[in-house]
């Protein structure tokens, strides 16, 4: 295996994860601290994130052979067998880093590493559902940095979780969207099921139920100059993400997609902002 062999886990993508969970550990703990339990349970989720990512190429080899060769198994980075020997590892470890926090971090790991197993092997057919599996496990980041804090799960960190889930799962279907093209004949994804224009219904449906939550969320927890400044900001971005889907071709979605990922990270450095600097003592 090469050393870029590594980029299989997606690291961007898997400290995203880590930080999510050290947020959602404040969120529950009332004050900003970082200590070996927050720690580890962050280093338990982007462990897990890793495994889960090196599945799924596992599993996606052939259709990355043909359509992202770029990507580490096609390139020969690294071999199909040094890859599934890696998410094993990786899913061990992510189990052993819960173990030392608490129980309920350690059942969420668990659950997290059998959901991720069971959509390696059968993802490929779940269609919607399997969007919605991966969906609860961003969800469930959230759920773990909370237990990590405490044995009790606060109301804001439910509402967060639930933007995390409807937003996530917007963005997968606009993904299949995208791959549309790519996964016939391999993937049964809802594109494929019920064709892209009911899917981009499907994804604004998800994305509306986000901005939702996410205004009941700022309702309930933000303080006015933040809910003034994350309005129009989200709204913006909502705008343009219906705009790219009018025409849902593989280049519009990838756009819409961008901008759903950015409305997620926008969301949440609004709720850092209010609920860890101005509303929670440091």
């Amino acid at each position: 295996m090469k050393l870029f062999g590594l980029r299989i886990i997606r690291p961007v993508n898997c400290i995203f994860v880590f930080l999510l969970t050290i947020f959602a550990y404040n969120i529950s703990l009332g004050h900003i601290d970082v200590n070996l339990a927050a720690f580890l349970a962050a280093l338990s989720s982007f462990l897990i994130a890793s495994g889960g990512n090196t599945l799924n190429d596992f599993f996606d080899y052939k259709i990355d052979l043909k359509n992202k060769s770029y990507r580490p198994i096609p390139s020969k980075d690294i071999s199909r067998r040094e890859a599934f020997v890696l998410s094993l590892a990786l899913f061990a470890l992510g189990l052993i880093a819960s173990s030392f926090v608490n129980s309920n971090v350690f059942m969420i790991a668990i659950v997290a590493t059998m959901v991720l197993i069971v959509y390696g092997f059968k993802g490929n057919y779940l269609g919607l559902s399997g969007d919605i599996l991966i969906s609860f496990l961003t969800a469930l980041v959230f759920v773990m940095g909370a237990f990590a804090a405490s044995d009790k799960i606060p109301f804001s960190i439910f509402l967060i979780a639930t933007a995390a889930f409807t937003i996530n799962l917007s963005r997968e279907v606009v993904k299949d969207i995208e791959d549309y093209e790519a996964d016939k004949g391999h993937k049964i994804t809802l594109p494929q099921k019920i064709g892209k224009p009911r899917a981009v219904v499907v994804a604004l449906t998800f994305l509306v139920a986000n901005l939702f939550v996410v205004y009941i969320l700022l309702s309930i927890y933000f303080t006015g100059i933040v809910f003034l400044l994350s309005i129009p900001a989200i709204a913006l971005f909502f705008n343009k993400v219906i705009n790219y889907l009018k025409v849902p071709n593989e280049k519009n979605a990838k756009r819409a997609q961008a901008i759903i990922k950015l409305m997620m990270v926008v969301e949440f450095v609004f709720v850092f902002l209010d609920r860890l600097v101005i509303n929670l003592s440091v």
